[in-house]
């Protein structure tokens, strides 16, 4: 059995949450109006200042809404046309929380009926399927460990704006093909946005987003995978789970060969416990020759040209180094051209959201009149990879209208946007691509919009973050005070975490404080 947990609000309800059957649809008519009705069970209630969406099809034509719960308090009023009968198909969303304030969940529930007389009252509309999210504690992750007895849990870290985050959920923990994998497996799964998530990001000093972390009933770690290098590599790792030592309990460095030594340093590094590698790399440093691992672990921690040199010499994936290696260029041509000609070469076997990845890359290495034609490339390459199912290409859309953008066409990066905001039009994700990109390419009024949309749907630090883009179009829209107020207002309501905490939350508040407007002293009248 599968069971899935959530910290945060990206997960499916505990096994004693209430039945998504008891949250009902019911609608009155007459005229060309009618008013719908939510009935959810005794002890709930739909959450006044949580959001409330509609994108229905109501006789044949898109209807979409963007409230909140307190405004269908007596309904909520949907035009409908004067002739019968009339067919209202699509998706309500809303937040349903218990009486008490202990528990809310996310409610998406597709229905459709048919409205075939003048006027009617109570017509229930039929479910097509429903799904919810619990917004749980972090307390739940104790009980979680509790209950796991025997069985690993795997933590994963995540955000809605992060694409690989989006790619690994689609394609291998949400998709029910692969239920299978997770047999004997508690996935808990943490939004790193939600500032109650901070006590568990800090424990596992988690930095970056996707991280799985699988643990044992203890809370010891046993293994770490920071970023998705795809779903044939992470079904590997996930498959060699049992047969992993764990992180928590390494053997001394004295009972190593060098050579397994310099692999669980790299294992240190890539599970960003960097300070545990370093007696693993002074073992693997007593090998009479140079060890693989040991120097891209070496590479990781800290960047070098001789280092870069070592890992191109050893045929290392140039993903790896490239990057860092990039911030050498003056200091050393040859290591750019090296990294130019290991792009080239891995672009033969490259997957298509690879070769966009190493298009840009050469792109940032060329002289700026030819990197338009790079990063075109770069997105042609990524479209062509695309599944046609947006719940699959998710994760690749953002980076896609980024790079149209770059490439010099900004219609074509919008044009990437608009089935994503028309599908998701209460996701926060889409709505801060479209206002960033309107503000880079001058459209202040969509900006403004698109950004207004973002921060009323974003939660905890990734509103934080695209608070500062809908601020900075206010600005340029000349409503300056009106963007100072704002930032003002949240910088003296947002708590900073403790200060021994590594999460994001400071960097984000720092970016609001050090704005243009906010650093400038306004003008005297």
């Amino acid at each position: 059995m599968i069971y899935w947990f959530c910290l945060g609000s990206i997960a499916s309800a505990a096994s004693n949450a209430p039945s998504l059957d008891a949250v009902d649809v019911l609608v009155d008519w007459r005229a060309e109006t009618a008013h719908v009705r939510f009935l959810v069970p005794t002890g709930q209630h739909v959450a006044p200042d949580a959001p409330l969406g509609a994108n229905l099809e109501v006789g044949g034509s898109a209807w979409m809404l963007h409230t909140i719960g307190a405004t269908v308090h007596d309904g909520l009023p949907i035009p409908i046309p004067a002739t019968r009968p009339v067919l209202l198909d699509g998706v309500f969303t809303l937040s349903v929380c218990d009486d008490e304030g202990t528990t809310c969940r996310v409610v998406e529930r597709s229905v459709r009926g048919a409205l075939d007389a003048p006027r009617g009252r109570d017509l229930r509309l039929e479910a097509v399927g429903a799904t919810a999210t619990e917004q749980r504690s972090a307390g739940d992750f104790d009980g979680v460990l509790a209950a796991a007895g025997d069985q690993l849990v795997l933590l994963e870290f995540g955000a809605v704006w992060c694409p690989p985050c989006n790619l690994l959920s689609a394609e291998l923990t949400h998709d029910p093909s692969d239920a299978a994998l997770f047999e004997d497996i508690l996935l808990f799964e943490v939004d790193a946005d939600d500032h109650a998530s901070w006590s568990i990001k800090d424990r596992y000093a988690v930095g970056g987003y996707p991280t799985l972390i699988a643990v044992d009933g203890t809370g010891a770690e046993v293994a770490r995978l920071v970023g998705y290098p795809g779903e044939a590599a992470t079904k590997r790792w996930l498959a060699e789970l049992e047969t992993t030592v764990p992180l928590s309990s390494p053997p001394e460095p004295s009972a190593l060969t060098p050579e397994e030594a310099g692999a669980w340093a790299r294992r240190f590094v890539e599970g960003q416990r960097d300070a545990r590698a370093a007696p693993y790399l002074s073992r693997a440093a007593e090998s009479d020759v140079a060890v693989l691992d040991a120097q891209v672990a070496r590479y990781l921690l800290e960047p070098t040209v001789e280092l870069a040199h070592q890992l191109a010499d050893a045929g290392v994936p140039v993903e790896i180094w490239g990057w860092s290696a990039m911030g050498f260029s003056i200091r050393d041509p040859t290591l750019t051209d090296r990294v130019r000609v290991a792009a080239r070469d891995a672009l033969r076997e490259a997957a298509p959201h690879q070769a966009g990845d190493l298009f840009c890359m050469l792109a940032e290495l060329s002289p700026e009149a030819a990197r338009p034609d790079l990063y075109r490339a770069g997105a042609i390459a990524v479209a062509a990879g695309l599944t046609g199912e947006l719940e699959q290409d998710r994760g690749h859309i953002g980076w896609l209208s980024r790079l149209w953008e770059y490439a010099g066409e900004p219609e074509q990066a919008a044009a990437v946007l608009a089935p994503a905001l028309e599908r998701w039009p209460d996701d926060m994700t889409f709505h801060e691509d479209r206002a960033a990109l309107a503000l880079r390419t001058g459209d202040v009024e969509t900006a403004m919009h698109e950004g207004r949309f973002a921060v009323e749907l974003g939660l905890g630090d990734n509103r934080l973050r695209v608070l500062a883009t809908y601020a900075r179009a206010l600005d340029a829209a000349g409503r300056t005070e009106e963007a100072r107020q704002l930032v003002s207002d949240v910088l003296a309501n947002t708590p900073p975490p403790p200060e021994a905490l590594n999460v994001r939350t400071p960097r984000y508040l720092k970016a609001l404080a050090e704005l243009p407007f906010m650093v400038a002293s306004p003008t005297e009248p």
